[in-house]
């Protein structure tokens, strides 16, 4: 999972490296054509670098001044809304269903990102996601497996099962694309943010679902 332009941007580890050893040396006395004055700066530069790199992944990667130029992906954590479009059809009219309202979950951390998805009548739980960036064409995908365990009072129509989720990231508040199941249904969705908390109970408005009560 990459969320970070390190190919074209080496400078942003090697000048600070370079220059902190020098800075170093200076403050501490330590004449660099000395092997003993290695011995003592090196560990020194290796501990600020670490301490740099914890604060920098668990915090300072969000901060917009990083965006673009290092950072690939903005903060995708928080709650979004949208809806689903199955091709599921309708047994008593042979026609395909509405869409489905739903609410997604997203735990994002630098190189981590999970994703739950609830409907009024079932919850998925993602595993195995991967952060894809295309350099080409600017475009920035999320892709997940995951799996949906339904209301267990549905069981005789909607059984537990798996699927793959692959979306486009437009902009950062928006993400649209497709998945397809172990049952061989697939379909469209669309997600919207909705809130940087992360909320546990749908909206009102999305308690609604075209097969309720069916």
């Amino acid at each position: 999972m990459i969320n970070i332009d390190l190919k074209s941007k080496l400078y942003f580890v090697l000048v600070p490296t370079i220059l902190l050893t020098f800075l170093l040396a200076l403050i501490f006395d330590k004449n660099l054509g000395d092997i003993s004055s290695w011995l003592f700066v090196v560990p020194k530069v290796i501990a600020i670098e670490a301490l740099a790199f914890w604060l920098f992944q668990t915090f300072l990667w969000k901060w917009k001044i990083f965006r673009k130029w290092l950072v690939l992906y903005p903060n995708l954590g928080g709650t979004w809304i949208g809806e689903i479009q199955s091709d599921y059809l309708d047994p008593k009219t042979d026609r395909q269903i509405k869409p489905i309202p739903c609410m997604s979950v997203v735990v994002h951390r630098f190189n981590q990102i999970k994703f739950k998805i609830k409907t009024i009548e079932s919850e998925s739980i993602s595993f195995s996601e991967q952060l894809i960036f295309e350099k080409t064409s600017n475009t920035k995908r999320i892709t997940y497996s995951y799996v949906n365990d339904p209301n267990l009072l549905l069981d005789y129509r909607s059984n537990s099962h798996k699927g793959t989720t692959i979306l486009n990231l437009v902009g950062d508040d928006k993400m649209e694309g497709y998945y397809f199941t172990s049952r061989g249904k697939k379909g469209t969705i669309t997600l919207t943010r909705f809130s940087k908390k992360k909320m546990e109970e749908l909206p009102v408005e999305l308690t609604k679902h075209p097969m309720k009560n069916k």
